[in-house]
């Protein structure tokens, strides 16, 4: 079934007009399919994100990300071949599998076996390949395209659990208001410059039944140990890449105070859940506290619903 698009620009629907064409309705801007990737950024956005990507890239390509292997990003998230992250990746297992039995699972035997979700901020697609393998209609959005660490890389996973890689911005996520059941961001929220203008596009396009899921966005109870984080952050990024990280102001982190604010302003109620990581994570922010040390952040997943629709248990 075709997805239901829109026009990144303006918000119309978009018809297709070829194999590898789309077409506004409204104002006759075209967007293609370039290696299979549909590019869904305007010409404005092109040039606002063009110094992010790049510095991005600097900073994956330098920290060893991804492979020339289609057996390393199919093994993701439960084993790392590369063996560069492992430790990484042992989170990201934890965090997806009770994301399945506590957060998917449920949602599917509610509404049916195949969920329309958009995978938001998908870097390799790993997100996206798994939940197509579980039977999903799924749309990986990124800024980023090359082959070992952005949406390229879907030609690792062949055909036995295809998904859409569209180059797209949170801001203007490019489908129909009410056209997909979940929004996710995997790893990916803290990327956004203002969390409620990129929480209100999800709202948006899950509509008013659908869900909002965020995952492995870092988590402070206190805004001065996110800051705190954020400076040691780009101390690393300028020692070890010669990266300023300036080229966007991201929000980098949330708080439990955020959690709260955002939902009084979206009028959406959150779930929370916290993934047991192990022992020596569980008792990271008492040692932190002996240590006089600040807080190590904590990796929840976060459900938004519209309100009524869930209850806030955090």
């Amino acid at each position: 079934m075709e997805w239901a698009w829109s026009c990144p620009a303006c918000g119309n629907r978009l018809k297709r007009t070829g194999g590898r064409e789309l077409q506004c309705s409204a104002d006759g801007a075209r967007y293609t399919q370039v290696q299979g990737i549909w590019r869904m950024l305007t010409p404005q956005q092109e040039k606002h994100y063009a110094r992010f990507v790049q510095e991005y890239d600097v900073v994956r390509s330098g920290e060893q990300w991804g492979s020339d292997r289609a057996a390393y990003y199919r093994a993701l998230p439960f084993r790392d071949l590369s063996a560069k992250h492992e430790d990484i990746w042992r989170i990201r297992a934890a965090t997806y599998t009770k994301f399945l039995d506590d957060v998917l699972h449920p949602l599917v035997r509610s509404r049916g076996p195949s969920l329309r979700v958009v995978d938001a901020g998908a870097g390799n697609g790993w997100l996206a390949y798994r939940l197509a393998l579980e039977g999903h209609r799924v749309m990986a959005t990124d800024l980023r395209t090359n082959t070992g660490d952005g949406l390229g890389a879907h030609i690792w996973y062949g055909e036995q659990a295809p998904f859409v890689p569209v180059q797209a911005a949170f801001e203007s996520i490019p489908l129909d208001d009410g056209s997909a059941d979940v929004v996710i961001f995997a790893g990916s929220l803290h990327y956004a410059t203002e969390y409620e203008t990129v929480l209100q596009e999800a709202k948006r396009v899950v509509g008013d039944h659908g869900q909002i899921v965020v995952m492995e966005t870092p988590v402070y109870r206190h805004s001065s140990s996110g800051k705190q984080m954020v400076r040691e952050l780009h101390q690393r990024l300028r020692r070890e890449h010669g990266i300023g990280a300036d080229a966007l102001p991201h929000e980098n982190y949330l708080t439990l105070h955020q959690l709260h604010e955002l939902g009084d302003q979206l009028e959406l109620d959150w779930r929370v859940i916290e993934p047991f990581y192990g022992w020596r994570w569980a008792l990271a922010p008492w040692l932190a506290k002996l240590r006089g040390q600040r807080e190590p952040a904590r990796f929840y997943i976060l459900i938004a619903s519209a309100k009524d629709e869930a209850m806030y248990t955090g």
